[in-house]
């Protein structure tokens, strides 16, 4: 085999090399689409479920909220602990 041959094909050897490294690439590529695709899906399906746990925890926030505001109130409005044994 003279050197202009296996040049040659050392040539169609890395042609399709490259090819095989594309063709993978693409198939890389596809996969992370996807991938990406089915995630999507998958957190967009979720999206109501977690708009309705953030409702109630904000009913829930909500009702503390009112809790506490009803004890700072009547905290006001009782004795403290030295008036009251001031009373006895």
């Amino acid at each position: 085999m003279d050197q202009g041959n296996k040049i040659s094909e050392q040539g169609s050897k890395i042609d399709l090399l490259v090819k095989m490294m594309e063709e993978a690439e693409k198939r890389r590529v596809d996969s992370e689409n996807k991938t990406r695709a089915e995630i999507k899906v998958s957190m967009e399906a979720r999206i109501p479920e977690v708009e309705k746990k953030v409702e109630d925890l904000q009913a829930s926030v909500d009702e503390i909220r009112a809790q506490v505001d009803q004890l700072k109130k009547i905290g006001t409005s009782s004795p403290s602990p030295d008036q009251q044994s001031a009373i006895r």
